[in-house]
């Protein structure tokens, strides 16, 4: 009699944990998929959004006060929407590592471009010695980067080094806040 008890709290126990189990589960992959309906919806509002805006574009001469702001307001709600379905992209399709390490790489070597000035304003009477210092941290930072660079391309080091030494590299300032 025992023993029989036994068996069905067994029994029954093992019924409604599979049945909590399997409701997560369910729950789980609903939930990927109502954010992937969100995401949907998130673009179409966004295109929604841009086409009425283009439609707009031909008047902004001669467009009101109210038909400014409402034009304003829409470009923050566009501007949120996109912001909003990128975030939820990436949630929903995580970015490849590699493929956002190689897109990094190639943005920050735009950049550093752009500040090979701190080398022609050495000689600034009042700043000179900042930016000479800032010369020689922005090429230590570009011989960095190459390495960086070097490893990712021949896979002498992992994803996640390569992404965490990028990271630091980044944080890197060439000049003081002032």
């Amino acid at each position: 009699m025992i023993k029989n008890r036994i068996f069905l709290v067994g029994i029954c126990s093992t019924v409604i944990i599979g049945t909590i189990g399997l409701g997560l589960s369910n729950s789980s992959q609903a939930d990927g998929a109502n954010k992937k309906e969100q995401l949907e919806n998130l673009k179409k509002e966004e295109q929604r959004l841009k086409a009425k805006l283009e439609s707009n574009q031909h008047s902004l001469q001669s467009e009101s006060t109210y038909e400014k702001s409402e034009r304003e307001q829409d470009e923050i709600k566009l501007k949120k929407v996109g912001i909003e379905a990128g975030t939820l992209q990436n949630e929903i399709y995580p970015p490849d590592p590699r493929a956002k390490l190689e897109e990094n790489i190639k943005s920050l070597k735009g950049v550093m471009e752009t500040k090979s000035y701190y080398e022609t304003l050495k000689n600034d009477p009042k700043h000179g010695n900042e930016y000479a210092k800032a010369a020689v941290i922005l090429q230590q930072k570009k011989k960095t980067l190459a390495e960086i660079e070097l490893n990712f391309k021949e896979g002498k080091k992992s994803i996640e080094q390569l992404t965490n030494d990028f990271k630091e590299l980044e944080a890197i300032q060439e000049l003081n806040n002032r």
